[in-house]
């Protein structure tokens, strides 16, 4: 509690404006703090393939401001229709598959268009 006091009081609002001031400060008061820290925090977030799914605890949803919730929500829900996007995604290509699609029928597929868009442009110009 010491040190939230000692950093507050110096820094003002900066610290919660700003993570990488906050980071900067921790770091400046125990060069070995930010690794624990890290790896603490890594459990409240979800890591699937490139994204990362913010995970909070219920006990802190019930400290947050009105502004804070809503913004938490919105996170959550750009991340799940992100994942919804992939899953769409795979589960096409999984249908293709089954359908005997392979990955040089797309290849083929858009060598031809391109090929019909160059000869379409090459008669436009004509």
């Amino acid at each position: 509690m010491k040190l939230a006091k000692v950093i507050g009081s110096r820094m003002h609002q900066k610290l919660s404006e700003d993570p990488e001031v906050t980071a900067l400060a921790l770091a400046l008061y125990d060069p070995h703090l930010p690794q624990p820290l890290g790896e603490e925090l890594r459990k409240f977030t979800t890591k699937e393939g490139d994204l990362e799914i913010p995970t909070i605890p219920k006990v802190s949803l019930a400290y947050m401001t009105d502004q804070q919730l809503e913004d938490a929500v919105e996170r959550i829900e750009s991340t799940r229709q992100a994942l919804l996007r992939r899953l769409r995604e795979a589960e096409s290509e999984q249908d293709k598959r089954r359908a005997g699609w392979t990955p040089s029928d797309d290849t083929w597929d858009q060598w031809v268009q391109e090929a019909q868009e160059a000869k379409e442009a090459r008669e436009a110009g004509d």
